[in-house]
């Protein structure tokens, strides 16, 4: 994963992730791809027409996200748990915090 900026109030380990997996164009469009055509690296280069190193580098970091799995034929794949679970961390993250209530840091 890239180096992580430093910012003055904790971020959620969940938000994150889903900054790390939402955050480039072209890791959106591998998650759309893969969860429409689960497949080999390869196959997502040709589709996509993005040179492989990319999609490699790209791929890599939506694993350690937990947003793609990989079997042991190489065939990637979304997992649709963490994938909702990450959507729905930033959609909380990015909702008013109530007066009464404490802040969501951490």
């Amino acid at each position: 994963m890239p180096k992580r900026l430093s910012i003055a109030v904790p971020t959620p380990m969940s938000v994150y992730a889903a900054t790390q997996a939402f955050g480039s164009e072209l890791r959106v469009h591998l998650i759309h791809y893969y969860a429409s055509h689960p497949g080999r690296q390869i196959d997502a280069v040709r589709a996509l027409g993005v040179e492989r190193a990319v999609v490699s580098l790209n791929t890599r970091a939506l694993i350690e996200t937990g947003v793609l799995t990989v079997d042991e034929d190489k065939v990637y794949s979304i997992d649709q748990d963490r994938l909702d679970e990450l959507l729905d961390a930033l959609r909380r993250f990015g909702e008013p915090e109530k007066p009464n209530e404490p802040p969501r840091h951490g």
